[in-house]
C-alpha cells in the first residue's frame, strides 16, 4: 500500500513537472530564472524587429522585477486566453471606480485571442500594459530608482517636521503573514496610525473592508497576481502593496534612513515662499491603503499612501511640500474671507481659491506639466475668463457649472494657470510679492498679479491679462479686506507657538479697535477665527455672536460656524451658532437636522428629538433624520 502512495506522489510530480516543462517548452524562454531585459532581446524567438520594439516598449513601462512577476504570472497560465477572465477578479474588489476599471478590460480583451507562444505571451503583456496604462496613466511607479534628494539649506530652522513610518512597516509586515489571524487583528486593533485611515466615513474602505483587502491580497492564483500587479488601488491599495513587497520595503528603507533629505527639502522651499517669522510643526503618517485624503488632514496629522508613489521619490518629495504647502497657509492664514462675500462673490472666491492654492503649491513644487507651451496658457486664461464672466454675468447655473467642472478637470486648466500666475509675479515683482499674497489670500495674489501685467505689459501680454469687469471686481471685493487689523491679527498668530496668551493679548488689543463700529466688527471677526484656530472654542464663539448679525450671508456662515465647531466636537458652540442658523433659515430641515445632531452628541436627547421631527416634518424623506429619530428613541426617549 505504502509503495503505491509512494508511485502515486512520484507519477503527480512528475506530471507538475511535465506541463512545467511543456509551458516552458512553448514559449521557449526560461521565465523562472532572473532574467535582464537584455536577454529577452536577445533570445532567439524575439528574432524579429517588432518583437524586440515591443520589448523595448514594456521596459519603459515596467521595472524589471514587474515584468519578471509579471511573465512568471502569465507562464502559469493554463492558456493567454484565462486573461479574460480578469473581470471576474475585478468583482472581487469593492473600489467605487470597479465599474469603470471593467469597461478599461472589457475595451482592451473584446478582440482577444492569443497562442501560446512567444510572439503571443509579449502579445498579451503588451495588452495588459495598455489596461495599466487606462487604469494609472500619469506615471510609472517602479523605475529602480535610487534616493537622490539634495540637501540645501534651511532658510526656517524653527519649523519641525515629524515622520512617522510606522503605520506603513506594520501593513507591510500584515502583508507577510501567511493569514489574517488572532494576532494580526490584534496589530490592527491596537495601530493608532493603521486606525487614523478609518476616521472618514467611506464605504470604500473602512476596518471591516481593510482586513476583507488583507485577505484577498494573499491570493497567489495568477490572474489576482497579475491584477494586483496591473492596479495600484487594486483591493483598497493593500493588493498592489503585496504585488511589490520587495520594492516596498526598500522604499521604506530609503524613506526612514534619508528622512533627514526629504524634510530639509520640505523646509527649504517652504521657507523661502512663506513670510518671515512663518513656522511650521507637522506630523506625517506614512500609510499603505485608498483612505480618503481631504484637505482636512492638516488638522491633526497628514496621512499619506505610499501605494501612490511607489520609488518614484522626487514626485513624492514635491506632492507632500504641496500638502505641507496647505498645512502652513492653513496654520498662519487666518481664513475669514467667506465670511465676508454673499452670492456670486462667494462662488468668485471660491474659484480664486482654487486658483491661488494650486497655482503657488505647482509654481513652488511643479507636480503638473512644466513648460506649457504658450498656445495651451492662452487657453487657459482664456477658459478662466470665460468662467468669470459666466458668474458675474449671471449665466445659467448649468453653463457656470460646465465651466467649472471643465477647468478643474484632467487638464487642469485653472492650476497652471495659476503656477503662470506665480511665476509672473515672482520674475516681475518678486518673491516678496508672493509672500504677500500668502499672508493675505487670494484676493491679494489676483490684485498683485494685477500690479505685475501692468508693470510689464511687455512679458505679460493682454492675453494672460483680466478683463475690466474682473478687476473691478477684485478690487471692490478686496475693499471689504481690513489689512491693518488682519495683518496685526496675523503677526499674533505666527508669534505664538504656545497659543496660551492669545486670549490676553486679543483683550488688551481690543482698546485700540472697540470705539469704531466698523474697526470693532473686523476685530471681532477676526479675532473669532484667531481664537478658533488656537483652540479657544467658547471664547471664539462670544465673539464670532457679536458680528454674525451683520454678516453679508449670515445663513451660511451660520451654518460654516455650526460645523466648524461640530467637527471640533465642541457640541455647545455648534448649538449657539445652529440656533442662529435655525433664526435666519427656520424653513430649512438642514437647519434642525444639524442642531439636532449636535443635541444629540452632547446628550440632550429630548432636544435632539424635537430637531429631528421639526426636520422630517419639513422633508419627510430625509433618511438621515429617519436613522438619528431611531437611534433617539433606542436612547429611551
Amino acid at each position: 500500500m505504502k509503495k503505491k502512495s509512494a508511485y502515486l506522489f512520484f507519477f503527480i510530480v512528475l506530471l507538475l513537472i511535465t506541463k512545467t516543462s511543456f509551458s516552458q517548452i512553448n514559449y521557449e524562454f526560461d521565465f523562472n530564472k532572473n532574467w535582464e531585459w537584455f536577454d529577452l532581446y536577445s533570445c532567439e524567438p524575439a528574432i524579429s524587429n517588432q518583437l524586440i520594439k515591443n520589448i523595448q516598449d514594456l521596459s519603459k513601462e515596467w521595472s524589471l522585477e514587474e515584468a519578471r512577476d509579471l511573465f512568471r504570472c502569465l507562464t502559469k497560465l493554463d492558456s493567454l486566453n484565462d486573461i479574460l477572465n480578469l473581470p471576474k477578479i475585478i468583482d472581487t474588489d469593492s473600489n467605487k471606480n470597479k465599474q469603470a476599471w471593467k469597461t478599461k478590460f472589457a475595451y482592451e480583451l473584446k478582440y482577444f485571442s492569443e497562442p501560446e507562444t512567444f510572439r503571443g505571451l509579449i502579445s498579451t503583456a503588451m495588452t495588459i500594459t495598455r489596461i495599466k496604462k487606462a487604469i494609472f496613466p500619469d506615471r510609472r511607479l517602479f523605475g529602480d530608482r535610487k534616493f537622490y534628494i539634495k540637501i540645501t539649506d534651511i532658510g526656517n530652522t524653527s519649523s519641525q517636521i515629524t515622520y512617522n513610518f510606522s503605520g506603513a512597516a506594520d501593513i507591510y509586515n500584515l502583508c507577510l503573514a501567511k493569514e489574517i489571524g488572532d494576532k494580526e487583528l490584534k496589530v490592527i486593533n491596537g495601530s493608532e496610525n493603521i486606525n487614523s485611515m478609518f476616521k472618514r466615513t467611506d464605504p470604500y474602505f473602512n476596518k471591516e473592508l481593510f482586513v476583507h483587502f488583507l485577505k484577498l491580497s494573499k491570493d497567489k492564483k495568477p490572474l489576482a497576481e497579475i491584477y494586483k500587479l496591473v492596479n495600484p488601488y487594486s483591493f483598497g491599495g493593500i493588493g498592489f502593496l503585496s504585488a511589490h513587497l520587495n520594492e516596498f520595503r526598500e522604499v521604506l528603507n530609503s524613506l526612514n534612513s534619508k528622512q533627514k533629505n526629504l524634510k530639509f527639502y520640505s523646509i527649504n522651499l517652504l521657507s523661502q515662499f512663506f513670510p518671515k517669522g512663518a513656522w511650521l510643526e507637522a506630523n506625517v503618517d506614512f500609510l499603505f491603503g485608498n483612505f480618503e485624503s481631504t484637505s482636512n488632514d492638516y488638522l491633526e496629522k497628514l496621512l499619506l499612501n505610499l501605494s501612490e508613489f511607489g520609488d518614484d521619490y522626487e514626485y513624492l518629495a514635491k506632492y507632500l511640500t504641496r500638502r505641507l504647502f496647505l498645512y502652513e497657509k492653513y496654520n498662519t492664514q487666518l481664513d475669514i474671507f467667506r465670511y465676508l462675500y454673499a452670492d456670486e462673490d462667494t462662488l468668485i472666491l471660491q474659484l480664486m481659491t482654487e486658483v491661488y492654492d494650486g497655482g503657488i503649491s505647482n509654481y513652488m513644487a511643479p507636480i503638473l506639466e512644466d513648460n506649457r507651451p504658450l498656445s495651451l496658457l492662452e487657453i487657459d486664461f482664456f477658459h478662466f475668463k470665460a468662467t468669470t464672466s459666466a458668474i458675474l454675468f449671471k449665466r445659467k447655473k448649468t453653463v457656470i457649472d460646465s465651466l467649472l467642472k471643465s477647468g478643474f478637470d484632467e487638464r487642469f486648466l485653472f492650476y497652471t494657470m495659476g503656477a503662470q500666475m506665480a511665476y509672473s509675479i515672482d520674475r516681475t515683482l518678486g518673491r516678496t510679492a508672493l509672500n504677500e499674497a500668502l499672508i493675505y489670500g487670494p484676493l491679494e495674489f489676483f490684485k498683485i498679479y494685477i500690479d505685475a501685467y501692468e508693470a510689464d505689459q511687455k512679458q505679460i501680454s493682454d492675453k494672460f491679462q483680466f478683463n475690466s469687469d474682473f478687476e473691478n471686481k477684485i478690487y471692490s471685493m478686496r475693499d471689504k479686506m481690513p489689512r491693518e487689523i488682519y495683518k496685526e491679527m496675523y503677526d499674533i498668530n505666527v508669534k505664538y507657538k504656545d497659543p496660551a496668551p492669545i486670549p490676553w493679548v486679543l483683550e488688551n488689543l481690543k482698546k485700540k479697535y472697540i470705539e469704531d463700529k466698523k474697526d470693532s466688527f473686523y476685530f471681532y471677526l477676526i479675532g473669532g477665527q484667531l481664537l478658533f484656530d488656537n483652540e479657544f472654542y467658547s471664547k471664539s464663539a462670544v465673539y464670532f455672536g457679536k458680528i454674525i448679525n451683520e454678516l453679508p450671508d449670515k445663513n451660511n456662515v451660520s451654518r460654516i460656524l455650526g460645523m466648524a465647531y461640530y467637527d471640533k466636537s465642541s457640541y455647545n458652540e455648534a448649538i449657539e451658532m445652529f440656533n442662529y442658523y435655525v433664526k435666519f433659515s427656520p424653513l430649512a430641515a438642514d437647519a434642525y437636522l444639524l442642531r439636532g445632531k449636535a443635541y444629540f452628541m452632547s446628550v440632550q436627547y429630548d432636544k435632539a428629538k424635537t430637531d429631528f421631527e421639526k426636520s422630517l416634518q419639513i422633508n419627510s424623506s430625509n433618511e438621515e433624520a429617519k436613522q438619528l429619530l431611531e437611534q433617539v428613541n433606542e436612547n429611551g426617549l
